[in-house]
């Protein structure tokens, strides 16, 4: 009889059919089987992203993000953070935290990335909306309408690349008739 299978997995799993033909194999069988998938389940486990800048010395270091926000959270009375982390001749790089929305904009000169770290919301941009949950990425071009709405009972914190490098002047508030983002 010819198999498809691997020689090794053919003889595991005669093996093992063999073996689960006793009750008390089964039972032996059935426990580390859940203990095999509380080992990969607990090693899948869901982890914050990292966020990695690179220093002027060029050294690749870790950006604790959550230490930045714990010092310096959104308050009550703010819809949006901005933390500027540094920049190169390229481009800027900030820490944003959305505690409602923030209003529609556009930016004439700068192109964004941006990153949910954390939290979940609708990004608008153009006539579409999508929806960004921790670890989606978008890319916004210059001149897109866009705006971002907090969905999450903690504010939403994203990791944004500006390139060219921003200097806080491009942002130019698209009013809408009721004020807000639908």
């Amino acid at each position: 009889m010819k198999h498809n299978l691997p020689k090794f997995i053919f003889l595991v799993t005669k093996v093992s059919l063999t073996y689960l033909a006793q009750p008390m194999h089964r039972i032996i069988f059935f426990i580390l089987g859940l203990a095999f998938c509380g080992i990969t389940l607990g090693s899948c486990a869901h982890k914050k992203p990292k966020v990695w800048c690179v220093s002027d010395r060029e050294q690749v270091l870790p950006l604790d993000y959550q230490d930045i926000i714990e010092k310096d959270p959104v308050s009550n009375r703010q819809d949006v953070k901005v933390h500027f982390l540094g920049k190169t001749k390229a481009a800027s790089y900030h820490l944003v935290q959305v505690r409602t929305q923030e209003a529609l904009h556009i930016h004439r000169y700068h192109d964004a990335t941006a990153t949910v770290l954390s939290g979940k919301g609708l990004l608008k941009i153009g006539r579409h909306t999508h929806e960004m949950r921790e670890g989606d990425v978008t890319t916004i071009p210059r001149k897109h309408t866009h705006g971002y709405i907090n969905q999450s009972k903690e504010p939403s914190v994203l990791y944004v690349v500006f390139s060219p490098p921003f200097d806080g002047k491009d942002r130019v508030v698209v009013k809408m008739a009721d004020g807000l983002m639908k």
